[in-house]
């Protein structure tokens, strides 16, 4: 069944981001990397136990872990949703007590399964030459660790008991507020403990044993940061700033501040949706360990614009929010009167805010009450201000007195020639 989900996932886009059925692949996928030992990136140490005066043997032991990732990671990012958690892989060899080799033998431990199955070739297991064979009586490996949640000025530790560990709720209610750009950083500290209890068989019949312990030890430092993607969103009425306009250019046109992308953004009028937009369409990829992150590509902006603040989110608002993410989204409509505008947006981790606002559309008037259409209606229309009718006044010029204005202006003529 993993499988399938696996190639399901890897073939499909969905136009809305699947993080429930993700999350529950990854965990589920996430639960098969514990005891998975990996040699090539394996750390190792040993140490020597001796049985009487014998030689001392040598116990090898090897282990390994490594940080996969977050069981949700969108676009690289990872968001503060219940049973978010961090997958590692770890996995150890913890070697034995090898016995002595033998020319045309094959090798094996001598264990207390081995002791009681019938302990073929005892000879082998007889360190100390006193006719008895010694073994490990039992053995366990113990992760003696803590993995260490930090956001911002909020941090903790919990034990490292599973290889999938999920977010503690005070790291998860911190990261409620990330901008987008802060980070999630896991550590992993502490020791992989081998733990040997041996029995060192003697006397008649080799009925008595001699017990003691041996541990070996193998230090880790770890660490992995993850962005993270945070559920705040701020508007802002871009157009009619003043909540008023001409209605033959109405507009609703809103900025939106989001700690998380945009996938949705759906516009409606008096309670009917007028406009819907996809955003980003979504597709999956899985690591080789088969654990599978999101990722999206934007479809074609017509009205709306996004871009990402990558350097220096800034606080706007009383609280102390910064937002990474800008989107401007633009609308026309017609209409005249009162309406109410609302903008609907879903982000990619499912978070949902709305926005809305009432507007009024007005026509223009002149002479204090004529309209573009003829009626007044004070209710619709933008008041201007009247103006008062005035006369023009007459000024009478008599023959005579032109006259001699033309005759001025021709003596003046010839005198200049």
């Amino acid at each position: 069944m993993r499988l399938i989900l696996l190639l399901l996932f890897s073939s499909l886009a969905f136009a809305q981001p699947q993080i429930g059925n993700i999350m529950d692949n990854n965990t589920d996928t996430g639960a098969t990397l514990e005891d998975l030992y990996n040699e090539s990136i394996a750390k190792n140490s040993s140490f020597l136990v001796t049985f009487g005066n014998s030689s001392a043997r040598n116990i090898s032991v090897s282990s390994s872990i490594e940080i996969v990732g977050m069981n949700l990671l969108l676009d690289n990012m990872t968001y503060p949703m219940a049973d978010v958690a961090v997958i590692t892989a770890r996995g150890y060899d913890a070697g034995g007590l090898r016995a002595i080799p033998a020319d045309g033998y094959l090798d094996f431990y001598c264990t207390y399964e081995w002791l009681i199955g019938g302990a073929q070739y005892a000879w082998r297991c007889d360190f100390d030459e006193d006719s008895c064979a010694e073994i490990v009586n039992q053995s366990s490996v113990d992760y003696d660790m803590n993995v260490t949640f930090t956001f911002k000025d909020v941090n903790e530790s919990v034990s490292f008991s599973s290889n999938i560990v999920e977010v503690p709720l005070s790291v998860r209610d911190a990261m409620r507020n990330s901008s987008g750009m802060d980070l999630l950083n896991v550590s992993i500290d502490g020791d992989v403990l081998f733990n040997y209890q041996f029995d060192d068989r003697s006397g008649f019949d080799c009925g008595a044993s001699t017990y003691f312990n041996e541990t070996a030890n193998i230090s880790y430092s770890l660490n992995q940061s993850f962005l993270v993607a945070g559920e705040n969103k701020l508007f802002f009425l871009r157009s009619p700033i003043l909540h008023e306009q001409w209605f033959r250019n109405n507009k609703f046109n809103v900025i939106v501040l989001s700690q998380s992308p945009i996938y949705l953004a759906n516009t409606s009028m008096n309670g009917n949706q007028t406009k819907s937009r996809t955003l980003r369409e979504f597709n999956t990829t899985a690591d080789r360990f088969g654990i599978v992150s999101i990722y999206s590509n934007l479809t074609n902006a017509t009205d709306w614009s996004e871009s990402r603040n990558i350097s220096t989110p800034l606080p706007l608002e009383s609280y102390n929010h910064s937002f990474s993410f800008i989107y401007e989204f633009n609308h026309t409509y017609s209409g005249i009167g009162e309406n109410n505008l609302s903008l609907f947006v879903a982000d990619s981790f499912l978070g949902e805010s709305d926005y809305e606002v009432k507007l009024l559309s007005r026509m223009l008037s002149y002479d204090g009450n004529k309209t573009q259409s003829g009626e007044y209606d004070p209710a619709i229309t933008r008041p201007s201000a009247q103006f008062n009718k005035g006369e023009l006044s007459h000024l009478e010029i008599g023959l005579g007195f032109l006259a001699v204005l033309l005759l001025l202006t021709f003596i003046n003529f010839w005198i200049t020639r």
